[in-house]
């Protein structure tokens, strides 16, 4: 049977108190007596922290429940050693390895009513990739807000393990361009496992390299549509097994690159995709799919391809426009190492548009390879296509 991605809208997934993260047994709970209007860190003190929040009136900081200090809105909130500090003793916690003190840091406008519509991690040094201890993050928001390099760029947060928040959601702001309201948020969050529900207001968003590298099983994606950059989005997923909610993805390179893991692919519309290199690879725990981006008249080039190791067998087709140019690096087109029959591919040679640039389309170890005869590869080459296999 096939499945066409195109109509695989799927279904809820909910990170909540009840069903996602547990938190270890030493850490506080940062969800409790919070104020309204509130994010809430649990930090471990081995690190330094740095922060900006967006908030009219500017925004108050509480530190393991007492007052800290009043910032204006943007400015940074630091403490680079926190052996500096100390109005209390923190928590003793022993998770992750090595730790062994946390501070409850929490975020407020000073203006009741206002509302926190930006949030950040920014490194305390002057300069440098800087390795940040935030631990958990719950956001007590009823509110849009804009998580743009929430927890990247020059700052890591390796140790991060949940994303909560009220109601098990987050809305986005309705901003575009790269201030996206979600962009690189996460990235290189390697031990991050639980998330809450994103919803984007119905309107195109940027999700560029948002999850890239984390450890979730299962993201949650409500409302809209990406733009034309859903690059690196799920990158190095190593753990992910599905994108749920009715968000529909306009794939783009490296989507769901090395996503071991990965069940089912959520709803995609490729008719302004170009270039699909290594959209999808590893994808050994693919269910069987069908890829279709006949929609893709632009398309330049498409890789989703496994290998010995990591055999994409659940990857039964693809289907593309037959006035597509190809024009990107060979090879063009690569499905080797998948579960694409002989009769898959030859669908897929009946589907190639004629070209003249030797062309290249990779079949190296699909299942059907060795059953296609000469008849069948001429369809491709008559086409212009080389046939590596």
């Amino acid at each position: 049977m096939q499945y066409n991605l195109q109509n695989s809208l799927l279904t809820s997934l909910e990170i909540s108190k009840k069903s996602g993260f547990k938190k270890p047994n030493s850490w506080p709970n940062i969800r409790k007596n919070i104020h309204d209007n509130c994010i809430s860190l649990l930090v471990d003190d081995r690190y330094p922290i740095g922060f900006a929040a967006t908030v009219t009136g500017g925004y108050s900081v509480d530190i393991d429940g007492e007052p800290y200090a009043d910032y204006s809105s943007g400015a940074q909130f630091a403490v680079a050693d926190w052996a500096d500090y100390s109005a209390t003793d923190g928590y003793s916690i022993s998770y992750p390895d090595g730790a062994s003190t946390a501070h409850i840091i929490d975020i407020y406008p000073q203006t009741e009513g206002e509302n926190i519509t930006q949030f950040k991690c920014q490194r305390v040094a002057e300069s440098g990739t800087e390795e940040q201890g935030v631990l958990w993050v719950h956001f007590n928001l009823s509110n849009a807000i804009m998580l743009e390099e929430m927890l990247y760029n020059d700052v890591i947060n390796r140790l991060c393990s949940a994303i909560t928040a009220k109601g098990d959601k987050i809305t986005l702001t309705s901003i575009y361009g790269w201030a996206s309201g979600i962009y690189s948020a996460f990235t290189n969050c390697y031990a991050l496992e639980y998330l809450p529900a994103f919803v984007t207001i119905n309107e195109e968003r940027t999700y560029w390299q948002t999850f890239k590298g984390t450890a979730v099983k299962t993201v949650k994606l409500m409302q809209g549509k990406s733009n034309s950059s859903s690059y690196d989005l799920f990158n190095g997923c190593r753990q992910l097994e599905q994108v749920k909610g009715n968000f529909v993805i306009i794939p783009t390179e490296r989507t769901f690159k090395d996503c071991r893991s990965i069940k089912k692919l959520p709803a995609i519309d490729a008719a302004n995709s170009t270039n699909m290199d290594e959209f999808l690879t590893n994808a050994a725990a693919l269910e069987d799919t069908v890829l279709d981006v006949s929609a893709a008249a632009g398309l330049t080039k498409i890789t989703c391809f496994g290998t010995a190791e990591y055999f994409m067998g659940g990857f039964k087709g693809l289907r593309v426009s037959n006035s597509a140019p190809f024009s990107g690096t060979t090879p063009q087109i690569n499905v080797s190492y998948t579960g694409m029959d002989r009769a898959a591919l030859v669908q897929l040679f009946n589907d190639l548009p004629t070209v003249t640039d030797n062309q290249t389309v990779n079949i190296t170890g699909c299942i059907g390879t060795s059953s296609l005869s000469e008849d069948d590869k001429a369809i491709a080459t008559d086409k212009g296509w080389l046939i590596t296999e």
